[in-house]
């Protein structure tokens, strides 16, 4: 009875997985994704325009890792909440960082050397 049991859930699994087709569009939205950032990061001059893009296109591209490769849409919501509660320490530990080295004149340093 547990062996037929085992068997019906590993058929819901693989009814609800996504097939080749999902993973290739994902993987060329991430790889566009990082081309794009490659550019921004190159092309632009400003500071805070560069950060805002990038942390823009990072929100972007873990919500479609997350969500995506590790199946989030399929398990409990709280699990949802740990990884967004990480992307969030993440973000905000990358802000402060960048506010601190505003703040004590390091990029000035790098532009006048």
């Amino acid at each position: 009875m547990s062996a037929t049991h085992v068997d019906s859930q590993a058929e819901d699994a693989a009814a609800n997985h996504p097939g080749d087709r999902v993973y290739f569009t994902m993987l060329g939205m991430l790889a566009g994704l990082t081309v794009i950032e490659v550019i921004i990061f190159y092309l632009t001059d400003s500071l805070v325009l560069r950060v805002g893009l990038l942390a823009a296109l990072l929100l972007v591209k873990f919500v479609a890792q997350i969500g995506w490769f590790t199946h989030l849409r399929y398990d409990d919501r709280r699990i949802t909440l740990v990884f967004g509660g990480c992307l969030f320490i993440a973000l905000s530990v990358m802000f402060a960082t960048v506010a601190m080295m505003a703040v004590d004149g390091f990029f000035l340093l790098n532009e006048y050397q």
